[in-house]
């Protein structure tokens, strides 16, 4: 018979938030990934998009911040080509993109509204409406409040709503008359 070995002492697996002293960044053990996983899932509805507008080589979404009603921001998608995009992010000033998520801190990670915002226009616009396409992202901080909305009529109707109005600058009647 072989002789009995004492108590198994293996060494803990690397994990940053249990064992921190042997791991690398993204080492965890099997309980905190699994934490880790749902803390990502949970944090994928952070920002959620909604399509106002979709044509030709364009198309345009509200941002919604987690549980609100009202926009925060709008992203407006160009396409330059088949495999490029063009992106304008039009963020309101009450979101501070570089506010970091602190429920990560837990798990020694920082992570900012902004890479979530990044993380779901990766997923939800570029990947999953144009495959393999690049993306150039710029972002713009606007104030919270309603935008503008203005309509221009055709030209023929430009020019026909102008011969209607009398021009100050001449009297009724002759328009070519120097009197």
């Amino acid at each position: 018979m072989p002789p009995k070995k004492s108590a198994d002492k293996r060494p803990d697996p690397p994990c940053m938030v249990c064992n921190p002293d042997f791991a690398k960044p993204g080492d965890y053990c099997p309980l905190h990934l699994n934490q880790l996983e749902h803390l990502d899932l949970q944090c994928e509805s952070l920002f959620r998009f909604q399509r106002i507008s979709r044509g030709s080589g364009h198309e345009s979404y509200n941002i919604f911040l987690q549980n609100d009603a009202d926009p925060c921001g709008r992203v407006l998608v160009a396409e330059t080509d088949l495999e490029n995009l063009f992106i304008t992010i039009l963020i309101s000033e009450n979101v501070n993109l570089d506010t970091t998520i602190p429920e990560y801190e837990f798990f020694k990670i920082v992570r900012t509204f902004g890479e979530q915002l990044q993380i779901r226009i990766r997923q939800e616009i570029v990947y999953s409406w144009y495959g393999n396409a690049r993306a150039c992202i710029e972002v713009y901080r606007i104030i919270p409040e309603q935008p503008q909305h203005w309509d221009i009529e055709s030209r023929a109707d430009y020019a026909a709503a102008e011969d209607e109005i009398p021009d100050p600058h001449f009297p009724q009647g002759n328009k070519n008359s120097i009197h």
